[in-house]
C-alpha cells in the first residue's frame, strides 16, 4: 500500500483523497497533518492544501473504525458532515476510484443520490479495477463511471510517465 500511496503523492494534480482504509499510510505519504476522520475534524479542512477524508475511520482512533455490519449501517448517520463533504466532492470534482470495491453499499447509495440530483451535469469518474467483468463495466458506464482495467500501481506509473513526457511533472528518478 505504501508504494502506491507514495507514487500517488508525487502527482501534484491530485489534491482530494477519500479512503475507506483504516491505516495512516495515505496521509503520511501526502504529508497531511490532520486527516478528516470525524465531523469535528472538518474545522481543519483547507481548500488550499491536500486533504484526506477517511470515511470508515482510522486505527489512530480505534473507536472510529467501521468494521462490522452494524458500523456500516450507522456510519453515515454517525458523521453526517463527513458524508456531506463526500457528496460535495463527488458532485464537484472528477474522481478516480482506486483499490475500492464498487460493490460497497454506502458508495452505491451516495453515488446514486448524486447522479440522480445532477443528471447529465455530473462530473467524470473513473474506477481502476483489473478484474472487472463486461457486465460490471456496462453497469457503471450507465451510472457515469468509466472502468479502467489495470492495476492501481500500473495506472499511477502510466499517468506519471505521461505527465513527465508532457513536462508537467519531473521525470522519475531511479
Amino acid at each position: 500500500a505504501t508504494m502506491f500511496t507514495d507514487s500517488l503523492a508525487e502527482i501534484p494534480y491530485f489534491n482530494r483523497f477519500v479512503t475507506t482504509n483504516w491505516d495512516p499510510f495515505l496521509e503520511r505519504s501526502l504529508d497531511v497533518l490532520v486527516p478528516i476522520i470525524e465531523d469535528r475534524d472538518l474545522g481543519f479542512w483547507d481548500d488550499k492544501k491536500r486533504q484526506v477524508l477517511k470515511i470508515h475511520g482510522c486505527i489512530t482512533r480505534p473507536y472510529s473504525v467501521v468494521a462490522t455490519q452494524s458500523d456500516y449501517d450507522t456510519c453515515m448517520t454517525q458523521n453526517p458532515l463527513i458524508f456531506n463533504k463526500l457528496k460535495d466532492l463527488l458532485a464537484t470534482k472528477n474522481f478516480v476510484f482506486a483499490g475500492y470495491s464498487m460493490r460497497d453499499a454506502d458508495f452505491r447509495e451516495v453515488w446514486e443520490g448524486i447522479t440522480r440530483s445532477l443528471g447529465r451535469f455530473g462530473k467524470l469518474a473513473y474506477a481502476i479495477d483489473p478484474h472487472s467483468t463486461d457486465e460490471s463495466v456496462a453497469f457503471w458506464k450507465e451510472r457515469g463511471i468509466e472502468i479502467v482495467r489495470t492495476s492501481d500501481i500500473s495506472f499511477i506509473r502510466s499517468l506519471r510517465s505521461r505527465l513527465a513526457k508532457q513536462k508537467l511533472i519531473a521525470p522519475e528518478e531511479f
